[in-house]
């Protein structure tokens, strides 16, 4: 192949890699129109047929299916008329059933609690419009009536979501108190403030096998080996 037909090659290479770049900005300008398009004849919808969208559910996730699929999310407009016309059930058991997948997802790595911005974060990856601890705090709230599967519960100001059967004592409380300025302790903080060995143990055994902390039994501290304790949990410190 000769050096003049390389470099058309080259040259029609590049042509087609700029009219591509060009087609797909024209692809997506015409996409956010017609969303914007979409927006505004279902805000007019939604006005002119007031009393039938807010009187019957099931137009209601009819429409709301349709605006999903369009790439609008109707409960994060800001038309504040949307959010009533079509409640928030429908949202909020959809977000539900994707707090419940990503905390099973993530079970074995974190023990069935996760903080909830990182719940945030997972969530945001597959969703088109940003979701913030209230709406989390919301659906778990909302989920409340399936039984105790899922709660929001507070460790050192910090909330996380348990997908685990769940009831922080007094006692796992103060151990994870212990987390606060350092990612590990020492069984020996325990007994200092005067705890017995079999309070100790029994507290330690039952959030290591919840998977709250991970134990080291290889920790060097001051030249000297010992088992140390560290938290499992996100930004707890």
């Amino acid at each position: 192949m000769s050096k003049r037909t390389i470099d058309l090659l080259c040259r029609q290479k590049e042509k087609m890699s700029i009219k591509g770049k060009e087609f797909c900005l024209v692809n997506q300008e015409e996409r956010e129109r017609q969303t914007n398009l979409f927006k505004h004849k279902l805000e007019e919808f939604l006005q002119k047929n007031k009393y039938e969208i807010t009187n019957d559910v099931d137009i209601q996730n009819m429409l709301y299916i349709l605006c999903r699929k369009m790439g609008v999310e109707p409960l994060t407009t800001e038309k504040s008329y949307v959010n009533i016309f079509f409640g928030s059930n429908v949202f909020y058991n959809e977000l539900t059933v994707q707090i419940i997948e990503e905390c099973y997802k993530s079970r074995e790595s974190n023990g069935g609690i996760i903080e909830i911005n990182k719940l945030c974060e997972l969530i945001n990856k597959k969703r088109k419009s940003i979701i913030r601890q209230n709406d989390i705090f919301k659906a778990v709230n909302q989920a409340k009536c399936l039984g105790e599967g899922l709660k929001v519960v507070t460790i050192y100001q910090q909330s996380y979501v348990i997908s685990v059967p769940f009831e922080l004592a007094d006692d796992q409380q103060v151990v994870l108190t212990l987390l606060d300025k350092k990612p590990y302790f020492l069984e020996d903080e325990l007994l200092i403030i005067g705890w017995s060995k079999e309070r100790v143990k029994g507290t330690l055994v039952w959030l290591l096998n919840l998977g709250m902390l991970w134990v080291d039994d290889q920790f060097s501290l001051d030249g000297k080996t010992t088992r140390a304790y560290w938290t499992s949990l996100d930004n707890l410190f």
